[in-house]
Parts: structure tokens; C-alpha cells; sequence
């Protein structure tokens, strides 16, 4: 399966209705293929199945790190003067997805800005979207090398948060990458389709 589920919830979902996504190139419209990003057609998926109750926001940028994701760092700002983290914090949110690590895949303090990126979070369910990107079963020509995979596991694996999986490197392998690094169109909307896939086991969606 495309989404492989590291994790399930441990608390109630049933009170969530306002979803925000913290990511990179990867949930960014602003990434090469440029139609649409994951969390838009997750928010039109759930939409379009006569569910008006939620929303998807989407606070991602692209080459976004552990670090600029919570300290205002240009180019990665919101409106020019937040960070994603605060502009979540100014917007609130009942869910918050994150889906980052490959710009830290060579940062020798990755996990303690990682951890640190956590702390600085506010009052809200979260859930670590993995970005499995080395497909061991595959072809394995994406960007991510299986060291660069490992070091990023190592620091998922560290941080307590609630978290699944997305099998990147296998959906490039089948040609929803125009760079194998970044989905297509259709393979964002793969993601979304995963994404809501999950969520369905615990939301109302």
C-alpha cells in the first residue's frame, strides 16, 4: 500500500474540523508541477464527498527545514514575516500534519532540530507524515540515498509524536516523479488519496 501506518492515534479524533499541513517542496504547489499541492486536493477530496465541516490549510514552503519551519527564516516565511509554526499558532488548528525531513537529510543536528522544531508547536493533535523516499523493493533511483533514508528514520523514529508512513520512493518508481525527488500532479494526488485514507479510519470524513 501506498500509505504504510507506522502508528495509530491514542486519543479521540472525533473533535477535529480545522486540519493544517507543515511541510516542504513536497505539499507545496511551488514545487515544478505546479497545478495543485496535496493538502488542496486533500481539502477538495473531503469537500467534494459532501463533507463541508473540515478545512485543509496548507502552510508548507518549499526547501522548508526542521529549523525554518519554526524560526522566521527568508525565504521560508508566511505573508513575508511568519514562520509556518507561528502562522499555524496565529490561524489555530484541531490537527496538524507534518511532512518534512528530506531537506535535513545531511544535517549532522537534524534530530535536535527536529526535536526543537516539536517543542515549539502549539496546543494541537499532531501527526508525522514520514517521507519514505529510498524504496528498497524498487528501482531505487530517487534522490534520497538509503543512508540519506536511514538518517532520516533515525530521527522519526526519536520523536514522540503519532506517525505514518507515505511510500514515496515506490510511487516514483511507478512515474508520478518528474526528478524522483518531487510528485507529479497525479502523484499529489496519490498522496491526498492516502492521506485521506488514513484520516477515514478515525475522522468522520
Amino acid at each position: 500500500p501506498l500509505c504504510v501506518v507506522l502508528g495509530s492515534p491514542t486519543e479521540d479524533w472525533s473533535s477535529i474540523r480545522r486540519i493544517a499541513v507543515i511541510g516542504d517542496s513536497i505539499s507545496s504547489r511551488m514545487n515544478g508541477a505546479a497545478a495543485h499541492s496535496w493538502p488542496e486536493l486533500l481539502d477538495s477530496m473531503i469537500r467534494s464527498l459532501g463533507v463541508f465541516s473540515f478545512e485543509v490549510k496548507n502552510y508548507s514552503v518549499p526547501g522548508l527545514t526542521w529549523t525554518a519551519a519554526h524560526i522566521p527564516t527568508a525565504p521560508h516565511l508566511i505573508g513575508g514575516t511568519l514562520s509556518p509554526v507561528a502562522a499555524v499558532t496565529r490561524d489555530g488548528c484541531d490537527l496538524l500534519l507534518i511532512c518534512l525531513g528530506v531537506n535535513d537529510r545531511v544535517n549532522p543536528n537534524s534530530l535536535a532540530d527536529a526535536q526543537a522544531f516539536i517543542s515549539s508547536l502549539p496546543s494541537a493533535r499532531v501527526l508525522l507524515i514520514r517521507q519514505n523516499m529510498f524504496d528498497a523493493t524498487g528501482v531505487n533511483d530517487s534522490v534520497v540515498t538509503q543512508p540519506d533514508q536511514a538518517a532520516m528514520d533515525a530521527v522519526y523514529d526519536a520523536l514522540n509524536v503519532e506517525s505514518t508512513g507515505i511510500r514515496l520512493g515506490f510511487l516514483y518508481d511507478i512515474g508520478y516523479s518528474f526528478d524522483m525527488l518531487h510528485p507529479t500532479n497525479a502523484g499529489k494526488q496519490w498522496i491526498a488519496s492516502a492521506v485521506y485514507m488514513y484520516l477515514q479510519q478515525f475522522m468522520t470524513l
